[in-house]
C-alpha cells in the first residue's frame, strides 16, 4: 500500500513538473508575442525625400535643416512613429518608393505617381506660377497673350499652362533650365512650382526685386505616397491616413510671397 502511494505521489509531482515548464513556455512565448506586436507598431518608418532646396537640406555645419523637420517633429507626435529619411536625386526617390526599398515617400501628387504608391496624405498645397521680369510689365494672365512662356518638359503642370490665354510655349529638359532664358530675354515668363522658383532664385543668387509678384494659376498637393508593400502590411497605415491639417512652414508660396510683403 505505502509503495503504491509513493508511486501514485511521484506520477503527481512529474506530471506537475511538466506542467510548470509548459506554463513558463506559454508565458515565454505570449510575451515575445506581445514585444513583436509592439515593436510592429513603434517601429522606425523611412521615408525617402526628393532634393529641394528649402525642404530638407544640410547646413555648412553638415547639420540638416529645412521645413520638412518641423513637419517630421508633428508627424511623430501625432503617430508614435520614429522617422528615419533620405534626402536623394527626384528620380532615385520615386523608384525606392516604387520598388518597396522605402515605405513612405513625399512627391507632388499626379496621376502617374498614384499608380506607382498610394498617396496616404496630404502635407502642403504647391502652386504653379508664373514669373517675369518686371521690366516685361505683365501683372495678369492677360498680359500673357502674344508672349513666350517656358515651362519644363513632361511637367505635372502642363495640363494647366492650356489655360494661359495664346502665347508661344518653349519647353526645357527642368525647372533649373528656365532662369537663364527669362534673364537673357529669350523668354518673357515661366511657369514653373513655386518652390521651383525660389530654387532658382536662390541657387543663382538673386534678388526678387527683379520679378514682379508671381502669379498663381493652379495647385497640386504635397503628398505622403506609401509604398505598396507598406499599405498592404504595416499596421501603421491608419496612423498616416489619420494625419490632416499638417502645414509646411517656410517653403514654396509661404517662403516666396513673404519676399512681396
Amino acid at each position: 500500500m505505502f509503495e503504491l502511494v509513493k508511486r501514485k505521489k511521484q506520477t503527481y509531482f512529474k506530471i506537475m513538473k511538466h506542467l510548470y515548464f509548459f506554463i513558463i513556455a506559454l508565458v515565454l512565448v505570449f510575451t515575445a508575442l506581445c514585444t513583436t506586436v509592439r515593436a510592429n507598431d513603434t517601429k522606425e518608418i523611412m521615408i525617402v525625400v526628393p532634393y529641394i532646396k528649402n525642404l530638407l537640406e544640410k547646413n555648412s555645419n553638415s547639420k540638416w535643416q529645412g521645413a520638412l523637420l518641423g513637419t517630421f517633429k508633428e508627424i511623430e507626435q501625432k503617430t508614435g512613429l520614429k522617422i528615419k529619411f533620405k534626402v536623394l536625386p527626384f528620380a532615385r526617390a520615386v523608384a525606392m518608393t516604387e520598388n518597396d526599398e522605402a515605405d513612405l515617400g513625399i512627391f507632388i501628387e499626379s496621376p502617374i505617381r498614384s499608380k506607382l504608391a498610394v498617396p496616404l496624405a496630404e502635407i502642403s498645397k504647391v502652386y504653379f506660377v508664373v514669373a517675369s521680369l518686371k521690366k516685361t510689365d505683365i501683372s495678369s494672365i492677360n498680359d500673357l497673350k502674344g508672349k513666350v512662356v517656358a515651362t519644363a518638359s513632361q511637367s505635372i503642370g502642363d495640363t494647366f499652362i492650356d489655360k494661359l490665354p495664346h502665347r508661344k510655349t518653349l519647353h526645357f529638359n527642368s525647372h533649373g533650365d528656365l532662369i537663364k532664358p527669362l534673364l537673357s530675354g529669350k523668354v518673357d515668363a515661366i511657369f514653373t512650382p513655386d518652390f521651383r522658383l525660389v530654387e532658382m532664385m536662390e541657387k543663382e543668387n538673386l534678388s526678387y526685386d527683379i520679378l514682379s509678384k508671381p502669379i498663381k494659376l493652379s495647385e497640386r498637393r504635397l503628398m505622403l505616397y506609401g509604398s505598396h508593400k507598406f499599405v498592404e502590411n504595416s499596421p501603421n497605415v491608419s496612423k498616416i491616413k489619420a494625419l490632416h491639417k499638417l502645414y509646411l512652414r517656410g517653403f514654396g508660396s509661404d517662403h516666396l510671397y513673404a519676399q512681396y510683403k
